[in-house]
């Protein structure tokens, strides 16, 4: 089994933390220290105040879940040279209200299976559950964090290599923060919104739902 295989296949997971924006970090990530003019140039003036998102963004929105699935695996294949799928089960709301506030709801189940050298197979299973707020200031086409509040979310893994447990699933998930120094690019049209988190391998892609 090729070591730096195994990372790529163990990484990967966390990676997506940042992909599930607003549900990464600790509670240093969130404490608005960097303010919400840090970096982007955002200001705290309400969604709807300006910018291409204007107005657009308000509402209630789900995670394609199937979309960004099918980014992570072609991340995964891509970095490893090795055949991958990925499944993923529940989802993610994204609420963003017009004062700038937003709160992300996630109950995602994601499982990761690899093929790795002689036959051996990885699985690592990473559930997010729980809820996330802050504000996001939209200035332009960028949304700049700040205040995150993430004491409610919780990420576990559960490893198998050839359906044995592991004690990989150790693999630590913390670090990444949300805040100024990890603006969103927005775009919205619509029924239709998509955000990206410059240090992620992916674009969330999101339908309206109310």
């Amino acid at each position: 089994m090729r070591i730096s295989t195994m990372t790529t296949a163990i990484a990967a997971p966390a990676i997506l933390l940042l992909a599930l924006a607003g549900c990464a970090g600790g509670a240093g990530g969130g404490d608005g220290a960097g303010g919400a003019d840090g970096g982007s140039g955002g200001t705290a003036a309400p969604v709807d105040g300006g910018g291409a998102g204007a107005g657009c963004v308000v509402g209630t929105w789900a995670l394609d879940t199937d979309d960004l699935g099918a980014q992570l695996e072609a991340y995964i294949e891509s970095s490893s040279g090795n055949a991958t799928t990925v499944a993923m089960g529940g989802g993610q709301e994204l609420v963003w209200s017009a004062d700038g506030s937003a709160t992300f709801t996630t109950d995602l189940t994601v499982t990761v299976t690899t093929a790795l050298d002689d036959g051996i197979e990885f699985v690592i299973t990473q559930q997010h559950t729980g809820g996330t707020s802050g504000m996001l200031a939209l200035s332009g086409d960028v949304a700049t964090p700040s205040g995150w509040d993430d004491h409610g979310y919780t990420v576990s893994n559960q490893v198998t290599v050839n359906g044995v447990p592991t004690d990989v699933a150790a693999v630590p998930v913390e670090g990444f923060g949300f805040d100024a120094a990890t603006p969103l690019t927005v775009t919205c049209d619509g029924d239709r919104l998509a955000t990206h988190t410059d240090p992620s391998f992916a674009t969330q892609h999101w339908t309206r739902a109310g």
